[in-house]
């Protein structure tokens, strides 16, 4: 084990919301910076800074927490690592969590933007329903291996990374004109 890791593995010990939240931030705000630079290729002049400060702000407050969180809280509830408590956990992740998760995280957004409880409750019924079946699309397997292969105090920097690019894809839906 390298040094870098080793010394992360202490961190993560003893401060996990903490350390968790930090990464679930940066990689957040990755997300919404490759979706403005390399999906919505907006130049220098068109980036918009406030927005990956947004996104970042929801992870470091709210995302980063709320899944390990939720992590635990599968871990406690569903105590087999088999096949059947790893289906378990992807089942109660994918039609409790996401669904609450990305209501949300839609909500979320659109107070930071300014809009009124109508036009998110309107945008919530525009666009969770896509949102939803994509994820369905993508984090079933992903959990799958994360459930079953990764130790508890990784799982939140493994969903992560591949959420850099579900992020880009959440930055770009949820600010499409």
């Amino acid at each position: 084990m390298s040094t870098v890791s080793r010394i992360y593995n202490k961190i993560l010990h003893k401060y996990p919301y903490g350390i968790q939240a930090v990464q679930t931030a940066i990689l957040m705000g990755t997300g919404d910076f490759l979706s403005q630079a390399f999906v919505e290729k907006k130049d220098a002049k068109e980036y918009n800074f406030l927005r990956t400060v947004k996104f970042a702000g929801f992870g470091f407050f709210v995302a980063g927490p709320a899944i390990r969180g939720w992590y635990n809280i599968l871990d406690h509830y569903i105590k087999s690592t088999s096949a059947k408590g790893v289906l378990l956990k992807v089942a109660a992740d994918q039609l409790l969590f996401a669904p609450t998760f990305l209501v949300i995280f839609l909500s979320t957004m659109g107070t930071l933007n300014g809009e009124s409880p109508q036009n998110i409750a309107a945008r919530v019924g525009q666009d969770l329903p896509e949102i939803l079946v994509t994820n369905w699309k993508v984090w079933p397997m992903v959990q799958m291996v994360n459930f079953y292969f990764v130790p508890l105090q990784h799982r939140v920097l493994v969903a992560q990374f591949v959420a850099v690019f579900w992020n880009t894809y959440l930055a770009f839906v949820t600010n499409r004109s």
